[in-house]
């Protein structure tokens, strides 16, 4: 549902009684304008009919079920939700583009990296405050859960994973981390080193 075109045909055809009369032809060119003539490698017409075509075929014994009270509800609730979707769609879009501006204002440039969006940035700089209430690189590492705990015991030294530390913060560095290795070439080529070096016929 996060598909432009998905949000506009369960809109428009929400049970497949609602394509009972409708051709090929039709829906291709439906498919055509609401994917703004972008339906992926090819040429967009041919792709929008071979796809009006499979969805007819893929409805063909059901379509012609009669149409209900339950099916009329269950479209209903289906056009009902796809507004939701739609809506919150908006809102999501405003408060990013709200936060593009005030990220602007910090002077930041955490969204340079590609691993980083808008969104993330505003959770790490929101969860950090400020940077200055932190006197060493350390003091935040431990607030932020990245250095581990030391624990004495029997005379030797062990490391664990710290337990009080900022929990979004740390997740949200996870993530970061994740995304880093697929999309930053500094990251993925890191990563891909550490893997060799402890696996060495891991095939990447």
């Amino acid at each position: 549902m996060q598909n432009k075109i998905a949000l506009e045909f369960f809109s428009s055809y929400p049970i497949p009684q609602a394509l009972k009369e409708i051709k090929a032809k039709e829906l291709a060119k439906f498919l055509y304008e609401a994917s703004s003539h972008h339906l992926g490698k090819g040429n967009p017409w041919r792709l929008a009919h071979e796809k009006a075509k499979f969805i007819l075929s893929s409805i063909k014994t059901v379509k012609d079920l009669p149409l209900n009270w339950e099916r009329k509800i269950k479209a209903e609730i289906i056009r009902q939700l796809i507004a939701n979707i739609s809506q919150a769609k908006d809102s999501i879009k405003a408060i990013e583009r709200k936060l593009e501006k005030d990220l602007l204002q910090t002077g930041q440039r955490l969204t340079s990296l590609k691993s980083i969006s808008t969104v993330t940035a505003s959770v790490l700089l929101g969860e950090t405050l400020n940077p200055n209430r932190f006197s060493t690189r350390n003091k935040f590492a431990r607030y932020n859960g990245t250095a581990p705990q030391e624990i004495s015991s029997g005379g030797k030294i062990k490391h664990q994973a710290r337990k009080g530390y900022n929990h979004r913060f740390k997740k949200t560095l996870r993530q970061i981390s994740i995304t880093a290795t697929v999309r930053e070439p500094l990251p993925k080529a890191y990563y891909r080193g550490a893997c060799l070096e402890v696996y060495p016929s891991l095939k990447l």
